[in-house]
């Protein structure tokens, strides 16, 4: 199992609840995936730098979780059906840097 980090942005459209709705839809997607959620940081609606489309700006979450490997691609898949997530960037988390 990796560590990932996901950043979801959520249309600013939409009410803290439908957020809130998004948010355990995506923990629940990398759990039936195999991995397991250790996170989650709600950074706010911050503007874009550019308008996307319609969207001005958006809600900002930062979510932290473990899932093997070969379940990656297949989360991305599942998020792209649901109609809540504007965006959203999986990276993998690196090791903490150890001073020697």
């Amino acid at each position: 199992m990796n560590n990932y980090e996901a950043l979801v942005i959520f249309p600013d459209s939409l009410t803290e609840e439908q957020v809130e709705a998004g948010l355990n839809q995506l923990k629940n997607e990398v759990q039936a995936l195999g991995g397991s959620v250790s996170a989650s940081a709600r950074m706010g609606r911050r503007a874009f730098a550019r308008p996307q489309g319609k969207l001005k700006s958006g809600e900002f979450v930062l979510v932290g979780f473990q899932a093997p490997a070969q379940s990656i691609p297949s989360l991305r898949e599942r998020v792209k059906l649901a109609a809540v997530v504007f965006r959203m960037m999986i990276t993998r988390a690196g090791e903490p840097a150890v001073a020697v």
